[in-house]
Formats: structure tokens, sequence, C-alpha cells
């Protein structure tokens, strides 16, 4: 279920982290990040190795860095108003299907929610070069801790920016509200102002639940929640659910 709502202000993570976290809040502000071309040479493009059925062929060598997600450029304002407006349209329109958990390594673990459903939309939680397939929104999560592979990351992890090449501390979590096209591009992106993510580990039956807020520029506040089996190992097949 998704639920959109304006803030006039915003922080690094939600009330709920505040009160469950020691260190409490860290708040930043960014703004929307425009790839105009993705393909091209110019500043901040990558085509990152997808190929014209925008699957992912050449990128292949692994799960990459955070700072490596296709249309990652440096955080501001850019490109045209006009298509910054409908990327924070289109966020405030998201509505994800599926949501997916993957062990990278074992510190590393990516989460997204995409606006698809099928094997495909799991299996791109296993690298963020991947790409749904056909024109599709997706919010991406990394986020670094010290969990002993075995049931779930379980913790409170707030948002300390987009995914732009910085460097993950223990317990600490980056994200990016990404936008493809029909060829699997991507073509915006929005960084967050804000959010967490809760991973928990039920009493009784096996499984995470996993419950993502990410605050976005123009005043959206996207709501998703999904559970997935355990994770038995790292680098093992990713585990989704519906959202």
């Amino acid at each position: 279920m998704t639920t959109v709502r304006p803030m006039a202000r915003y922080l690094a993570c939600s009330l709920a982290s505040l009160a469950l976290t020691a260190g409490g809040c860290r708040a930043f502000e960014t703004g929307v990040t425009a790839v105009d071309d993705v393909g091209t040479d110019g500043p901040g493009d990558q085509d990152a190795g997808l190929d014209d059925s925008g699957t992912g062929g050449g990128g292949g060598g692994g799960p990459v860095d955070p700072g490596d997600l296709p249309g990652d450029a440096a955080v501001g304002s850019g490109g045209d108003d006009r298509d910054d407006a409908d990327t924070v349209a289109s966020a405030r329109r998201f509505d994800g299907l599926t949501g997916g958990l993957y062990a990278a390594t074992d510190t590393r673990y990516y989460v997204q929610v995409v606006e698809q459903s099928g094997q495909t939309a799991c299996a791109i939680t296993e690298d963020p070069a991947l790409s749904p397939e056909g024109a599709a929104a997706q919010v991406w999560v990394t986020l670094e801790t010290d969990f002993s592979i075995s049931g779930c990351p379980d913790g409170l992890y707030p948002f300390i920016g987009p995914c732009d090449g910085r460097t993950l501390d223990e317990g600490d979590a980056c994200a990016s509200y990404r936008l493809f096209d029909d060829r699997g591009r991507v073509v915006r992106h929005l960084a967050p102002v804000g959010g967490s993510l809760q991973i928990t580990d039920p009493v009784g039956p096996d499984g995470c639940t996993l419950s993502l807020e990410i605050t976005l520029p123009g005043g959206i506040t996207v709501r998703e929640t999904f559970v997935t089996d355990d994770i038995s190992s790292f680098d093992d097949d990713p585990v989704c659910g519906p959202t």
C-alpha cells in the first residue's frame, strides 16, 4: 500500500526513527538530479552496460558500489525544469508492486521496490545496474550492517542521502528514486530528503518484514511495506514479496 503526503520539513528519518535511535536524526538537504540522455558521454551520464533490451548486457563483474547507480550524478537541481516537475509528479503517483531484499556481501544489502511484478521484478534486486522490463519507477536502497547471515538484517536504517559514491558506515543506508524509460534506461532520479528503512524479524513464522519510507523533493512521502522469506546466505537469489 502506497501513501503519499506533503511535508513542510524533511529530516533524515521519520519520527519513528527519532524515537528508536539513540543518536537521533541527521538532517540534510538535497534536490533533483536530472540525467537527460543516458548512454552519452556528458557529465553524470552512465549507460550502466544496458543493452537495447534493458536487461543489463555488458554489465558483468558482480555487484557495483552504491555510488555507481545509473543516473546518480552530483546532487543538485539541473536539467529541464519541466522534466524535473514531471519526475516529481511521477513520484507522487508511485505504486510499488514488488519489493526485494538481496545480500550482496556479508555486510551489504540491496533493497528495492518497483512498479512491476514477476520474476524480473524480483531478479533486479541483485544488482543496481539491472533495470525493469520497460518503463517503470523504482525506489532503490543500499544498506551496510554487521548482520550475520541467517534470517533478517533487522534494524532501523535512516537514509543519509543518495547513493552517490559516499562511504556507508555500519547502520547507514542510502536511497534513490529512479525513473526508467521503455528501453530500461534511467532517465531521471530524485535524491531523498529524508526517510528510513525498518527491517523486522517477526516472532513466529519465518520471514522478514520491510517497511520503507522515503521523503522526496516536492513534498512527497512514499511508504511501502512487504514481507520476504529469510535470507539463507549472501550471494544467494533475492527474496521478494508483493507490496
